[in-house]
This record gives C-alpha cells, sequence and structure tokens, in this order.
C-alpha cells in the first residue's frame, strides 16, 4: 500500500500544487464578486458531477478489474460510454428546461449554460483517470492530471488577463478539460467502443452498485454547497466569494492529500475483497483508515498553524482579513469530511451496501442545512463554520457505527495516538514560523514540518517505520554484496 501512496503522491501531488498555486494567481486577478460567480458556477458543476455521474465512476473502478482479468475490456468501456450518454442527454434535457425558465435573464442562463458544459467535460475526464486508476497506472494518471492542470492553468490566466473575469476562468477549466479527455478518448476508447458490445446486464449492474450513491452524493454535494448559497443570500456575493476561496483553498489541500491516499489504497482494497474475503478487506481497510489518518491529521494541522503565512503570502489583499481567521476551522472541518469520505465510506462501497450509506450522509445534509438557515444570520461566516462542522462530526460518527456492524474493521488506536503526539509536537515547533511570509519562508516552514513529523514518527515506530527502513537499507546491502 506504501509503494503505492508514494506514486500516486508525485502523480497526483504535482497537479495537485499547481492548482494550489492558481488560487494564490487568481485571488491577486479578480475580485471577490468575480470568484463569487466563479463559485456558484462551480455549485452547479460539483451538484452534476456528483449526484449524475459519481456513481458511473465509481461502478467503473469496482467491477472494471474483474472484466479486465476476464478479457471484457471492450464490454466495459462500451457500456461505459454508453451510460455516459444516456446520462449527458437526461441532463441535458433538464437544463433545456431550466434555460427556458431563466431565458429572460441572459447572464443567469448563460452561466448554467457554460456549467453544464463543464460538467460534462470533467465527468468525461474523470472517466479516463478512473480507467487508469482501475488498472493501478499511476503514472499514467498522473501525467494525464498535469496535462490537464497545466493546460486549465495557463488557458484561464489568459483568459482572465484579457479581462473576461469568471467567464474566462469558468472557458480555460472547459477548454483545458476537453484538450486534455480527448488524449486518451483517441488512443484507448474509440479503439474498444463499439455498440454491439454494450452489456444491458453490467449496465443494471452499475446502476444498481450506483444508483444508491446518486442520491449520497446528492446529499454530500448538498452539504457543500449549503453553506455558499446561504452566505450568498444573506450576506452578498462579495462575502460569498471571500469565503469560497478560502474554504476552497484550505480543502482541495486537504482533498489532495486525501486523495492522494485513496488512489492508491482503494483498488487494493477492492481487489482483497475479490480474492481474499472479508477477513483480509477488513485488515486492509483498517490499514488504510489509518494512513488517512496519520497523513492527514498533520496537513490539517500544518494548515492551521501556518494560515497566516500562507494567505499573506498566497492570497490577494481582498481575500486576507477573512481567509486567516477561518482557515483553521475549515481545515478542522475538512479533515472530518475527508475521514468519512475516504475511510468509512469505503466500507460501505466495499461491501455492495450502498444504500445504508445513504443514512449518515442524509443526517449531515439537513444538519448542516438547518444549522447554516439558523446560525449565519446570527454569526455570519463563522456561524456557517460551526453548523457545517457539527453536521461533518454528526455525519462520520453514525456513518461509523452502520458501517462497523457491515464489517467491523479493527482501528489502529496507537499509531493514531502516535500520529496524534507527532502532529502536536510540529505543531509547537513550526508556530513560531507563522509570522514570515515570502514564497521562500512557506516553503520552507512546509519543509521544516514535514522534517519534524516524519523523525518524530520515526523515533515513535509510527506506521513500523522504522521496521520498513530496516528492511529497506537490509535490501540495500544485500543487492550491494550480490552486485560486489
Amino acid at each position: 500500500m506504501l509503494k503505492q501512496i508514494i506514486l500516486y503522491f508525485f502523480s497526483h501531488g504535482i497537479p495537485g500544487v499547481i492548482t494550489f498555486l492558481s488560487v494564490a494567481v487568481y485571488s491577486r486577478m479578480m475580485l471577490p464578486e468575480e470568484y463569487g460567480v466563479f463559485a456558484l458556477a462551480m455549485t452547479v458543476v460539483s451538484f452534476l458531477n456528483s449526484v449524475m455521474f459519481q456513481w458511473l465512476r465509481l461502478g467503473f473502478l469496482r467491477f472494471f478489474p474483474r472484466d479486465i482479468e476476464a478479457g471484457q475490456m471492450s464490454r466495459s468501456l462500451s457500456t461505459v460510454a454508453a451510460a455516459f450518454m444516456i446520462v449527458v442527454v437526461l441532463t441535458a434535457s433538464l437544463s433545456s428546461i431550466g434555460y427556458i425558465v431563466m431565458g429572460s435573464t441572459a447572464g443567469i442562463a448563460g452561466l448554467w449554460l457554460m456549467s453544464m458544459l463543464i460538467g460534462w467535460a470533467q465527468a468525461w475526464f474523470e472517466l479516463q483517470l478512473t480507467f487508469f486508476r482501475s488498472q493501478m497506472q499511476g503514472i499514467k494518471y498522473g501525467i494525464l492530471s498535469l496535462i490537464r492542470a497545466v493546460l486549465v492553468f495557463l488557458l484561464s490566466l489568459l483568459a482572465i488577463g484579457y479581462g473576461l473575469g469568471a467567464y474566462g476562468l469558468l472557458g480555460g477549466l472547459f477548454t483545458g478539460l476537453l484538450l486534455s479527455a480527448a488524449i486518451p478518448t483517441v488512443t484507448i476508447w474509440t479503439k474498444h467502443i463499439r455498440i454491439r458490445h454494450v452489456d444491458l446486464k453490467l449496465l443494471r449492474e452499475l446502476l444498481h452498485y450506483g444508483l444508491p450513491l446518486t442520491l449520497t452524493f446528492a446529499l454530500s454535494t448538498i452539504i457543500h454547497i449549503t453553506d455558499r448559497i446561504v452566505i450568498g443570500k444573506v450576506l452578498g456575493l462579495e462575502e460569498a466569494g471571500a469565503y469560497a476561496m478560502s474554504f476552497d483553498f484550505t480543502e482541495n489541500s486537504l482533498t489532495t492529500i486525501f486523495m492522494i491516499i485513496n488512489l492508491g489504497a482503494l483498488p487494493i482494497v477492492i481487489k482483497t475483497m475479490e480474492r481474499h474475503g472479508q477477513k483480509e478487506a477488513s485488515l486492509s481497510i483498517g490499514a488504510n483508515i489509518g494512513w488517512l489518518f496519520g497523513i492527514g491529521l498533520p496537513a490539517a494541522v500544518g494548515l492551521s498553524v501556518l494560515a497566516p503565512s500562507l494567505v499573506n503570502t498566497m492570497f490577494g489583499e481582498e481575500y486576507r482579513a477573512i481567509a486567516v481567521s477561518i482557515i483553521p476551522i475549515v481545515a478542522f472541518t475538512g479533515f472530518i469530511r475527508c475521514m468519512k469520505m475516504y475511510g468509512v465510506d469505503v466500507i460501505f462501497q466495499t461491501m455492495k451496501s450502498t444504500r445504508k450509506q445513504l443514512l449518515p450522509t442524509g443526517l449531515a445534509a439537513v444538519s448542516n442545512l438547518l444549522l447554516n438557515l439558523w446560525l449565519v444570520p446570527i454569526f455570519g461566516i463563522y456561524g456557517s463554520l460551526i453548523g457545517t462542522s457539527v453536521a461533518y462530526a454528526l455525519g462520520i460518527g453514525y456513518g461509523w457505527i452502520i458501517a462497523y456492524q457491515l464489517l467491523p474493521v479493527k482501528l489502529p488506536l496507537k499509531d493514531m495516538g502516535k500520529a496524534t503526539l507527532a502532529a502536536g509536537l510540529m505543531a509547537l515547533l513550526i508556530w513560531p514560523l507563522r509570522t514570515y511570509t515570502g514564497v521562500g519562508f512557506v516553503v520552507l516552514s512546509v519543509i521544516v514540518g514535514v522534517v519534524i513529523f516524519v523523525i518524530s514518527s520515526w523515533i515513535m515506530d509510527l506506521f513500523e517505520l522504522r521496521q520498513m527502513t530496516k528492511r529497506y537499507w537490509h535490501k540495500g546491502k544485500v543487492k550491494e554484496r550480490v552486485n560486489g
């Protein structure tokens, strides 16, 4: 598992850094109200992608390895492509109704149409990534992700430079997604897609597995966008834009780290379940949760401690006051969200009990909506943060209770405790660095934090790091003797 995590660290981490740095550039070139328009458009994209297409990606990831081993690649690709087109036609029909209803307001209608186009492009691009992920081809996954990140950044930068604002950023995103997805589409998919190979049995299997996930992702997206909509309605677009910039910066940073671990771990968990059964899968999931906690916690702590340095270096002046004050809370909220999404929810997906995943997510969605409606008018942005944090805490708690009944997973509590101590020590030692600004100081602070955490983890033998170091050292010595 560690080998896959390291591989995806480079293949997904480098594009993630580009996305991370792009926030700093955009915040200096766009006004908060412009980014607020972009953020609202992306809520439509996020909802469309999660509700209408995420189930297809997860079903593809769950069943494609089985078809590969059976020599039925064409069946899978043809069926998945057909399902994708069906969903595109369905969403196009629904969006046409929405376009007609909002046609009198040209700005809103145009933004709606642009959001739909980006949603389709992003969904198809992520299917290309899922193809490589399902076969554990981390290098190809990383190359495609890097191409997309670079294209989106450069095209968006060019469009914003021409004064196109939010629409320039949206146009750059759409074009970058299309161009990057075209590469595997032409070289792989077009060679295997055949109408006669569309399999209705597989399509039903995908629907049975994925439809409960559609409702789950709809609820998850509602949680994610409720705060922005309520803030935009109650406090205005400028506040919503500043909030969204800070929230996206923090949550995307954490999500990238968690996703790197999940990209390597989930295919291993699925293969373990298929080949060795529940007992071995339980051990694999426990190890996955341990790695998520052990790497995600120090990342969240580091973001919280270094928030002033990061914000004053990377954010435009209009965003700084809000960002410094809310990033520590967003880091805590994002950590809980990612632990549920990439840790607890994996149990439901592995056991093919996706319907039961609805219950904790529904509890979190309803709680978040009610708490935001209640707290935002009273406490403003901080009311939204409190409501979202409580909602995610309820979701992960209830989710763990249900998931444990499906598959008892033994948590590596000892290692999780060691990770907490190491993260606390790291926070204490990097605290004096939080006041320094400049790219060089930010990079140095991050490196110092990572080094402190790694050394502390090695001393405490977190995840048997000392044992792994000794094994690799011994293997190196043996190879030297053999070659000598």
